[in-house]
């Protein structure tokens, strides 16, 4: 693999991450799950595998949370022409709408840990073969 495909992975696998945290965030189901594999698995608090589980975990999200997952350093190993892995830290801040205008109060981080993450290559596009969450500190919201 030459140089500038394997930097063409390491930014299309970093993309992935930053776009599955706005994706969780906003509510963006239908793109949330682009970004998988149709085997994908996601473990987040439980484990979800397969696109049909992994749509009910985003759609479970109740309407008055609100999320912000902070992604921070990125590190993608490109391990082939159709295989990464990568691992990035997260900081996750949560809070509950009491009307639909309402801005939660600002508080500590509720999750602090990260990602361990991997990727594949296949029809053009890089996606989540799997995204495993490690919590370092805090709890996840229910």
């Amino acid at each position: 693999m030459d140089e500038a495909a394997r930097l063409a992975a390491e930014r299309a696998c970093t993309a992935l991450v930053h776009e599955w945290a706005r994706a969780v965030d906003f509510g963006d189901q239908d793109h949330f799950l682009e970004l998988f594999e149709a085997d994908g698995r996601l473990v987040y608090g439980s484990v979800h595998e397969g696109l049909e589980a992994l749509a009910r975990f985003v759609g479970s999200r109740p309407r008055d949370r609100v999320t912000r997952h902070l992604v921070t350093n990125v590190f993608v190993d490109v391990l082939g022409p159709d295989r990464a892995r990568g691992i990035c830290y997260l900081t996750l801040f949560t809070g509950v709408r009491e009307t639909p205008r309402a801005v939660p109060p600002a508080a500590a981080p509720a999750v602090v840990g990260h990602f361990e993450d991997r990727f594949r290559l296949r029809d053009g596009r890089w996606r989540f073969a799997s995204r495993t969450l490690h919590v370092a500190l805090g709890v996840l919201p229910a």
